[in-house]
């Protein structure tokens, strides 16, 4: 079965301090939490082919994540971050920040599962709208993106 390219939809800022991205997925919400969740995973889709080095994560609530990630001219991007509630397959809250001097963020990842497609809803919320306006100068739009087209692949590959 062929998944189509997920659907997505121009990031919207909210309020002063928040970032929203949306992304349709044609696998049931089990499979897409998975790929959030199992390290093996995670590291096919969060950095470009064979980038990402490290990807490590404890999922449950308190538990901590570190995935770094090799840059094209040579350099390395670590990012961390700390589960605060984990519902499986409908919902992930953890902190998240990066050595990119961007700032850090609580995210919040929900999984919409409606007739066996997959609505995720991921949503950033900084310490502030300068924080904010710098992770959208960063380019965080177009990452997300290309990790999203990443994870689309890796999805076919799991039917």
């Amino acid at each position: 079965m062929a998944i189509a390219p997920p659907a997505c939809r121009p990031i919207e800022a909210t309020a002063e301090r928040g970032l929203t991205l949306a992304h349709d997925f044609a696998v049931p919400a089990r499979l897409v939490y998975q790929a959030f969740t199992r390290p093996e995973l995670v590291r096919r889709w969060w950095g470009a082919s064979s980038m990402t080095t490290v990807c490590q994560a404890d999922v449950g609530e308190g538990g901590c994540f570190v995935y770094t990630t090799r840059t094209f001219n040579g350099g390395a991007v670590r990012v961390t971050g700390t589960y605060r509630l984990v519902a499986p397959a409908e919902r992930l809250v953890f902190t998240i920040a990066d050595d990119l001097d961007v700032g850090s963020a609580l995210a919040t990842v929900t999984f919409f599962e409606h007739e066996g497609s997959t609505q995720l809803i991921s949503t950033f919320r900084y310490s502030s709208q300068a924080t904010r306006d710098g992770a959208l100068a960063s380019g965080i739009e177009g990452r997300w993106n290309d990790r999203f087209e990443r994870l689309a692949s890796l999805l076919t590959a799991l039917l």
